[in-house]
């Protein structure tokens, strides 16, 4: 009979079940109580890839299929379910699954959950083949890795959070201090005015001189005659029988003996009997060398030049005008000896020196500052000399013009050429490679410019010149930042200074080298002396331009007392400088330096307990300090406040207010006061930047300000500005040093106000704020009677207890030693006597009933000789509340 579909699986199934049942299990898993282990019957030669997945595992068996397995053919899906069923504590089960490549094995990882809960669950294994009873196996142990639960590592997260918050605070407390400490060090830094010693030199600050060029000397006298006009002069020497041909025979006969005079006067008697000779022209020329011969210069002179003037062509004209030029150029007179250059040029263009003429007037050019002709001129002389040591001569001095125009890439071009065209007279002329070395300076290329001047120094060690090679190295180096660029700039210094002791780079480099670190070995007084004797008379005008180097002189002399501390005379210095070289380079340095010594010096006078003094010095230079510059680093202008401070607590109430608004104007807007315009609501202080690294020093700097204009005003009108005070006084926080005496005024407010309650208590924080509740004897005799009338007897007679064991210390010490109550000026009361201490004391203890106290009190005092009948009256008032009638 046929069978149904259903009935055919069902009988499949049951034999696909029975047939597991009876063979060996193909997947077998083992629970122990540290580990599970799953067994699997594979050969030994059965390849396994063993996969972590996120939920558990994947092993892959190339090459097999579920059959290969132990599964029936055609119930492999079924033999699969029954196969993956296995699970434990560790594992939820297996599935099967077969494709073409082989067989995989999904596993499903278990773990604890509940309390035991992993934070972070995993699972590790341990696999190997197991041939036991000859039925290979591949085993594979596993285990869940010990860690943390889910509530142990929420512990343990919110335990890091709060370490690293704590270490975040840690953090930024470090970071703030550092950042305060380091603003600190550039405000300190800033205030430095010894810092150009470390710094690198540099325009603004500092004084670069300019150095007239060096200039080869012209030597006429290797190409013209030297000494006498007629020294290579051959003189006509007639031999015919005429009366003018026998007297200059005469007279050149008496010249070569030596009789001068005899040939002055033979030459009057040629003048005065022969007329329209035609050796008058000679007999004049023979008069005038005769005339320079016997020391008679001037009508000599006039000789030559009335015979330049009237034979403009004869050979002794020719040799006069020479003579002439010659000696005009040695004098240097440079308008003088161009003319007569000029003449020569003129008369005669062909003659085989006209070359040395055109020199001639170059240089006369050049030394009269006729710039441009002078560069002409020696360019005609490289175009036409004869030979190229005369063309050498005018090509290495056009460089030296317009080197002495500030032209130094024209200079550095023409040297070039020279160098480049004329080679072999380079060391003819060693002024030429010290003054290219300069133009290579002032152009900026300080590496080349220190290569030329090293050079220079090789190839000409002895050149009286040298030192200025030396003192611009030492500039070279002053200008590269860092300590090793300093001491190497001092050597080079102290080299001008040893190797060329009496130029003018010594005087140079001494006043360099005085401000800073060993002064040169000189004290104030040596420093002093120098500037005002050495430096200052100075002659120097070959080399340097006289005002610059006065400005350098004043510059170096005002750091020098600078670093020797003299902080009032610098001050005296730098205003003088400010008003005779306002037009200096080193402005900007002087300006600032005057800035800072002035507030130096006024802290100095107020650290020192000089107020009045540091008041006058500032009235009197006030006006002479100039203004921060733009651009300018800031300074401080906290010595105003305390200017402000010290004012107000003379008395000086207008002078303080005037203080403290010329600070709000300095500091700027932030530090201005509160108080807005008539009728208005005071403006509310500004909020600080939070996390800012000045934060804090901001703060205090705002209450500072705020607590002077307050401490100003109450001075000046006390209560009639009692509102203005208060709004003032509400920018000044518990942090800044005038807490105290903010408490102070406000306290002292309250009281004149009849409100004795509110100054107690503005008084008892004062107390806490001033650090140090027994160091004001005022304050503590404030806060007693404050504490007396506000119905707190017994906190006030404590106060007057230690006030009266004070009163006898003080009474004891020495005037001096006794130190002034720093809120005497605040206005609160003085404190009183003793006798008044123990009679208030008395009647306190009285008040509250405690007599017997109050009776010794009284009777310390009458003991004493203090308090007079008062007393004894008040301790007889006593003895009636606690003994008998008769005491």
């Amino acid at each position: 009979m046929l069978k149904s579909p259903a009935f055919i699986s069902i009988v499949i199934a049951l034999a696909v079940s029975r047939a597991v049942a009876a063979s060996e299990r193909p997947v077998d898993l083992l629970t122990f109580g540290t580990h599970s282990r799953l067994v699997l019957p594979l050969e030994e030669t059965t390849q396994v890839k063993w996969k972590e997945t996120q939920a558990g595992f994947e092993l892959f068996l190339p090459g097999l299929s579920l059959t290969d397995l132990g599964a029936p053919l055609g119930a492999e899906a079924d033999w699969a379910a029954q196969a993956g069923r296995v699970s434990d504590s560790r594992l939820q089960g297996l599935s099967f699954s077969e494709k073409p490549e082989g067989v995989t094995i999904t596993g499903r990882w278990r773990y604890p959950e509940g309390a035991q809960a992993l934070a972070a669950p995993r699972m590790e294994r341990f696999d190997y083949r197991d041939r036991a009873g000859g039925n290979p196996r591949y085993v594979v142990d596993f285990w869940v890795k010990p860690g943390l639960t889910r509530i142990q590592e929420e512990a343990r997260k919110q335990r890091l959070a709060r370490e690293a918050e704590l270490q975040r605070q840690r953090d930024q407390s470090r970071t703030r201090n550092e950042r305060r400490l380091a603003y600190q060090k550039v405000k300190s830094e800033i205030e430095d005015v010894t810092r150009f010693c470390r710094e690198p030199a540099s325009p603004g600050k500092d004084i670069f001189l300019n150095f007239v060029p060096v200039h080869e000397p012209l030597v006429l006298s290797k190409w013209l005659p030297v000494g006498y006009p007629d020294s290579e002069y051959e003189y006509l020497s007639p031999r015919g029988e005429d009366k003018d041909a026998k007297y200059l025979r005469l007279a050149l006969n008496l010249y070569h003996q030596g009789k001068h005079a005899l040939v002055l006067r033979t030459a009057d008697f040629f003048d005065s009997e022969l007329k329209n000779s035609s050796y008058e022209e000679e007999m004049r020329f023979l008069r005038a060398n005769a005339l320079l011969k016997l020391g008679y210069d001037g009508p000599a002179l006039q000789v030559l030049r009335d015979l330049m003037v009237t034979r403009p062509n004869s050979p002794a004209a020719l040799y006069s005008g020479i003579f002439l030029t010659q000696r005009s150029f040695a004098q240097g007179a440079g308008l003088e000896s161009l003319e007569s250059f000029l003449w020569l040029i003129n008369r005669y263009p062909f003659h085989s020196l006209t070359w040395l003429f055109h020199l001639g007037v170059a240089e006369s050019s050049f030394h009269l500052k006729q710039t441009e002709r002078a560069v002409k001129e020696y360019e005609w002389v490289v175009e036409n000399a004869r030979d190229t040591e005369a063309q050498a001569e005018a090509a290495y001095r056009i460089g030296d013009v317009y080197q002495s125009r500030n032209q130094h890439e024209q200079a550095l071009a023409a040297y070039f050429q020279a160098f480049t065209k004329y080679p072999n007279n380079a060391r003819q002329y060693p002024t030429a490679h010290l003054n290219r070395a300069e133009s290579l300076y002032w152009l900026g290329q300080y590496e080349r410019a220190e290569q030329a001047f090293k050079q220079f120094l090789k190839d000409f060690p002895s050149h009286s010149e040298g030192w200025r090679a030396t003192y611009r190295l030492g500039e070279i180096e002053s200008r590269r930042p860092g300590p090793e660029a300093v001491a190497r700039a001092r050597q080079w210094f102290s080299e001008t200074i040893n190797r060329y002791p009496f130029s003018t780079g010594a005087t140079l480099a001494r006043a360099v080298l005085i401000p800073c670190e060993d002064h040169a070995g000189f004290d104030l007084a040596a420093a002093d002396h120098f500037f005002s004797h050495e430096a200052s008379t100075l002659a120097a005008e070959d080399d340097l331009t006289p005002e610059r180097y006065r400005e350098f002189a004043s510059l170096q002399h005002l750091r020098s007392l600078i670093a020797f501390g003299a902080t009032d005379r610098a001050i005296e210095l730098a205003i003088r400088d400010l008003r005779v070289h306002n037009r200096s380079e080193a402005k900007p340095f002087v300006s600032d330096a005057l800035r800072t010594l002035f507030r130096r010096s006024i802290l100095a006078k107020l650290d020192e307990g000089k107020p009045f003094d540091a008041l006058a010095f500032y009235r009197s230079h006030s006006d002479q300090i100039p203004p921060a510059r733009e651009g300018s680093d800031p300074i401080d202008s906290n010595h105003l406040l305390r200017l402000s401070r010290a004012a107000a607590d003379l008395g000086l109430g207008s002078l303080a207010q005037s203080l403290a608004l010329a600070h709000a104007k300095e500091a700027g807007p932030a530090t201005s006061s509160t108080r807005g315009p008539a009728g208005e609501e005071p403006a509310a202080a500004p909020r600080e930047p939070k996390g800012e690294p000045r934060e804090m020093e901001e703060r205090l700097r705002l209450s500072s300000s705020r607590f002077t204009q307050a401490r100003a005003l109450w001075a000046e009108k006390g209560m009639n500005a009692s509102n203005e005070v208060r709004q003032l006084l509400d920018g000044v926080g518990e942090e800044s040093e005038h807490s105290a005496e903010k408490e102070i005024i406000l306290g002292l407010i309250e009281e004149k106000s009849g409100k004795s309650a509110s100054a107690l208590v503005h008084a008892a924080r004062a107390q806490l704020l001033s650090g140090n509740p027994a160091a004001s004897s005022r304050l503590a005799a404030w806060l007693a009677g404050l504490q007396a009338r506000s119905g707190d007897p017994r906190a006030a007679i404590e106060g007057l207890k230690r006030l009266s064991v004070k009163a006898d210390a003080k009474a004891e010490a020495k005037p001096e030693a006794v130190p002034a109550d720093r809120f005497a000026a605040l206005g609160l009361p003085p404190v009183g006597s003793r006798d008044e201490l123990l009679l208030l004391q008395g009647e306190l203890l009285g008040r509250i009933g405690r007599w017997g106290e109050a009776a010794k009190v009284y009777a310390q005092a009458v003991e004493e000789g203090r308090g007079g009948n008062q007393a004894l009256y008040e301790w007889s008032r006593v003895l009636r509340k606690t003994g008998s009638p008769s005491d």
